[in-house]
């Protein structure tokens, strides 16, 4: 890591001190620490999109939910860790996850910015293939969202990005394929030699 990279992650575990203390076992929720987390993840999204399907609310009633949450939370958490929570109950164990859970923030961060730049890059350069590319992606969307209701979309992205850590952490996807493709007899003749 480059010494702008460092700068970044510390302006940003500056930003978060206050969450620390949440950060960690929502990380650890998020990849699954405990065998258990799974279940509880798709728990919550089921609870939150079942309540979501009952009440049928408006668009504007979810936003100004959200933004109520939202707004609850930035304003409880702090002064409910600085109660609850003692100082000497972080370890260097707890900053060394903190540090680790801040420079992934900071390198998605980066990886936006980088996808931004190349859009910006394409549009300028490659004008033709800027719109191309742009028109059949909105065009795939707009088919996919007429074809399958909205609530089942957003339903599938959330549980998407909040199973994702876990299963990147597990390597849930290389084991997957790699079970398919040795169903399926695709595998390699020297990976079936070292198999055996």
């Amino acid at each position: 890591m480059n010494s702008k990279e460092s700068m970044e992650v510390e302006e940003l575990k500056e930003k978060l001190d206050n969450w620390k203390y949440i950060l960690l076992p929502v990380n650890n929720l998020l990849e699954w620490e405990q065998k258990y987390a799974p279940f509880l993840i798709i728990s919550f999204n089921f609870l939150v999109f079942g309540l979501i399907w009952f009440y049928n609310p408006s668009i504007l009633t979810i936003v100004a939910i959200m933004g109520l949450v939202t707004l609850l939370l930035e304003t409880a958490v702090p002064v409910l860790v600085s109660y609850f929570v003692k100082s000497n109950d972080w370890t260097p164990k707890s900053e060394a996850k903190y540090t680790r859970i801040c420079e992934r923030l900071s390198n998605f961060q980066a990886h936006v910015i980088n996808f931004k730049t190349k859009l910006e890059n394409t549009r300028k350069e490659r004008q033709p293939l800027y719109f191309l590319i742009l028109f059949f992606f909105f065009v795939f969307c707009a088919y996919v969202g007429q074809m399958v209701d909205n609530l089942l979309l957003t339903f599938l992205a959330v549980m998407v990005m909040t199973l994702t850590p876990g299963a990147r952490r597990h390597r849930l996807l290389p084991k997957t394929l790699n079970k398919i493709k040795k169903t399926l007899g695709l595998a390699n003749p020297a990976q079936k030699y070292h198999s055996n």
